[in-house]
Order: structure tokens, then C-alpha cells, then sequence
């Protein structure tokens, strides 16, 4: 199976993401239609905005002496668009029988929407390891995780989907790997799953403002942060805002114990701040919350 991505004059190689997507030897892409699905999936880097049509070409055979197959979908504004393969031929843009009865299960009583989900969310796993991530929601149905695993300090950022009429979500990557929302009292609550457990520390990412679509003043980034940075830095610090575009990182940098007071500014049309006279940057999707940059993350704390 090959598999790539198309937007004008550019493409990218898709494949490995297609096959983590083959379930007993179906395919099925963006079935309930989802806006910008296409970018979340396959090319994250612009998912952000602004939006890009892009279609998606699948070569596929059953069997290595099968004939080969190929099926792709439209470039349309927002990419509503669904893919599947099957072996009975039933491919392309259609919406399969067997999925129509999935699809109308997403309204169900007791749904819990992946926005009531949103916040930044602490995690502790059997025996010694944790994690701090922010949760983003894209629609009532995806989740996208986002933070640092402890004590390596690895950052990840990997999209959860509902599995359908439940609030059960799996790691689009590892499907095998769920979240039981349905076991917290609340939508927000503490559950155990597995080895390990899971609560949500503050409903931070509740406003989500995303790049493309309303520009960030400076004055809601104000406040007390925290940062942590690959192998063992850390600081706390005060980010004051001077005007709409600039933000003054005031602060002491751990273990070091070394003050610092730089100015980062916005780089035009964006929400994304740059330090000054340095290559630094920092994306901010909320005035608050989780947000991994490089190597590093940082969070609001007050």
C-alpha cells in the first residue's frame, strides 16, 4: 500500500500513517466527515490554519498478486471528505452501509462532547512514570493530547477519536490504547485506566483560539508561568504584556538560579511570539494552558 498527501505542487509521503489506520483489512478515512480531518491526520504542522484543500491518493491490492487499485479523494474547502477501501470493491467516496449505523450512534444520551474534555490533565502510570498535557478538542469527537512524558521529558502531541456511541476515545495511532470518560463522575474528573490514572488539573483550554482564526492580545498571556526544558532546566516567571504584541518574559532560571527580563514579540498575523534578537518562538493556541515548544514546555500557573 502507498499512500500520499497532494496540495498543488507539493506532496508527502503518507504511507505508514494509512497502514496504523487498516483495520482488519478495511480502510476507512474521515468517515463522519469531519473538517480539516485531512490536515489533523496526515500533515499536523498546518492543521493550525489557514485552511489548505488537500486530497489524499491511496495504491492498494489484496494479496500480493491482487491487482492493483488506486482510489483518491477531492480537494474541497475544509476537506469533508471520506475515504475507503474494502475488499468487496467498495471504494471512494461514499458513506458504506455498515458505517451509516455507526455514524448515527455519535448522538447518543450521555455523550460526553471531547470539548468538556478540554484542560490541562495530569497522569500517573505504573511504576514510576507521568505525564502533564494540555487536551484540545477538534469537534465533539477529537481529542488531540498534548504534553511531556515524565521523568524523560519526551514531548508528544497525538490525536484521540471517540469510539463510536460510547466515550471511550483510542489513540488514533494505537488503537488499541483507550480512555473511558464514562468512568469519571464528571467530564473532567479523576478515573483509573490500566496501570495508571488520569485528572484534570484546569479547564484552561475551555476559550480555544486557533491560529488563523482571532489573534491573541498580549494582555490575556499575562500571568505567573512555569517552563521546563530538556535535560533539567527549569524557571517561573512573570510574562507582562507591553501593548497587543509584546510580552516581557520576566523570570529565574533553575537550577542555574539566573534572572532574566527579555522581551519576545509577535511575529505579524499569527499568535506565535518570537524572543527578541533570538530564534526562541512560542505558538500560543490559548492566552493559557499547556504548550510544548522544541524541546521545551511551559504552563500558566495563575
Amino acid at each position: 500500500m502507498d499512500a500520499w498527501m497532494h496540495a498543488g505542487g507539493g506532496a508527502k509521503d503518507v504511507t505508514d500513517i494509512v497502514k496504523g489506520l487498516v483495520v482488519n483489512e478495511e480502510l476507512h478515512v474521515n468517515p463522519h466527515r469531519q473538517p480539516q480531518y485531512m490536515n489533523r491526520t496526515f500533515w499536523p504542522e498546518t492543521a493550525g490554519g489557514p485552511a489548505i484543500p488537500r486530497k489524499l491518493a491511496v495504491r492498494y491490492s489484496y494479496g500480493i498478486d491482487g491487482p492493483i487499485s488506486t482510489v483518491e479523494t477531492k480537494a474541497v474547502p475544509h476537506e469533508t471528505e471520506a475515504l475507503h477501501v474494502t475488499r468487496d470493491g467498495m471504494s471512494g467516496n461514499g458513506t458504506l452501509p455498515h458505517l451509516v449505523n455507526s455514524i448515527a450512534q455519535d448522538d447518543f444520551q450521555g455523550k460526553i462532547s471531547a470539548e468538556d474534555l478540554q484542560g490541562c490533565w495530569g497522569c500517573v502510570c505504573f511504576p514510576a512514570f507521568g505525564a502533564i498535557e494540555r487536551k484540545l478538542a477538534y469537534g465533539p469527537d477529537v481529542l488531540v493530547h498534548s504534553g511531556l512524558c515524565l521523568p524523560l521529558l519526551l514531548g508528544y502531541s497525538d490525536p484521540w477519536d471517540r469510539r463510536s456511541g460510547t466515550n471511550i476515545f483510542y489513540k488514533r495511532a494505537k488503537p488499541e490504547e483507550t480512555l473511558d470518560y464514562s468512568m469519571s463522575n464528571t467530564p473532567g474528573g479523576c478515573f483509573s485506566f490500566g496501570p495508571g490514572c488520569t485528572c484534570r488539573l484546569c479547564k484552561c483550554c475551555g476559550d480555544d483560539v486557533r491560529r488563523g482564526e482571532k489573534l491573541i492580545p498580549a494582555k490575556e498571556m499575562e500571568g505567573c508561568w512555569g517552563c521546563l526544558c530538556w535535560p533539567g532546566f527549569g524557571a517561573i516567571e512573570k510574562r507582562k504584556a507591553d501593548g497587543d504584541d509584546t510580552l516581557w518574559h520576566s523570570g529565574i532560571c533553575c537550577p542555574l538560579f539566573l534572572p532574566y527580563n527579555d522581551a519576545w514579540d509577535r511575529t505579524p498575523g499569527t499568535n506565535v511570539f518570537k524572543k527578541r534578537n533570538a530564534e526562541d518562538r512560542i505558538e500560543y493556541k490559548t492566552p493559557g494552558g499547556f504548550i510544548c515548544f522544541g524541546i521545551a514546555c511551559t504552563m500558566k500557573l495563575c
